[in-house]
């Protein structure tokens, strides 16, 4: 594994290379980052013909496992290390987990797909580790660029990016989102000064916030989403004097 990829889960980290204290990534340790997640989808057969239904796949859960040597000075370190890794992501939550590797930083949210693994090779100065995380959400994601209304919004990932968009001003009565391809995302709820509006579209429906608190109802007649296909330019704007401004990630598979 390269020297300079690590693994961070909180305060907890894997390093890359070798080193004589820590917690350390093996070679060839780090498993299902570089690849993409499975595809799963309906085998349909056509009665009374050849093949199957062409229907539409969706991609599985990512999976990563990581191993490796964990190094210590005394058996009191290694086993407060020991407790270390045994208590990531233990209440059953998902967590932030951070890639840093060669091509930039990448991140997820990742639960425990299988309890850790820590066992001693050499009593007192070296144990064997595994952990293996799940990632009900395949994506990762990269740096965030943002972009204001008018401006092309664009990414450097490989499968399409949902944005945050974020809407700021006086509008009582409301305003209307204009995206790609004729799309608009219309909200009746009033634009108050110094309150910004947040609009998430990474659900599939555009969720709608004031103040960090969802609001129910407040939209119009029309709510399209979109997304940033890997390596197009798309321009959205918005209606009145409001500002607009859209936070749009780097998105990989």
């Amino acid at each position: 594994m390269s020297d300079d990829a690590n693994v961070r889960i909180g305060a907890w980290i894997a390093r890359g290379g070798a080193g004589s204290d820590g917690f350390y990534i093996g070679e060839n340790g780090l498993k299902g980052v570089f690849n993409g997640p499975g595809v799963r989808g309906d085998s349909v057969p056509r009665p009374q013909a050849h093949g199957d239904f062409d229907v539409p796949v969706f991609r599985s859960p990512r999976i990563v496992s990581i191993v490796g040597p964990c190094e210590g000075p005394s058996a009191e370190r290694l086993d407060w290390y020991g407790n270390q890794l045994t208590g990531l992501l233990a209440d059953g939550q998902a967590g932030q987990v951070i890639f840093d590797i060669p091509g930039g930083v990448r991140w997820g949210m990742g639960r425990l797909f299988d309890q850790p693994d820590f066992e001693p090779e050499l009593w007192g100065s070296r144990y064997d580790w595994q952990l293996q995380l799940k990632f009900a959400n395949p994506r990762l994601f990269g740096e965030a660029r943002t972009f204001v209304a008018g401006e092309p919004a664009f990414h450097y990932g490989n499968f399409a990016a949902t944005e945050l968009i974020t809407v700021t001003g006086n509008e009582p009565g409301g305003y209307t989102i204009y995206g790609p391809n004729g799309k608009q995302f219309i909200v009746t709820a009033p634009l108050v000064a110094g309150h910004p509006h947040t609009i998430d579209m990474s659900k599939g429906v555009g969720l709608l916030s004031v103040d960090g608190a969802y609001v129910m109802g407040g939209l119009g007649s029309r709510t399209d989403v979109w997304a940033i296909p890997s390596g197009a330019q798309v321009v959205a704007t918005v209606s009145g004097s409001a500002a607009l401004s859209r936070m749009v990630p780097d998105t990989f598979l």
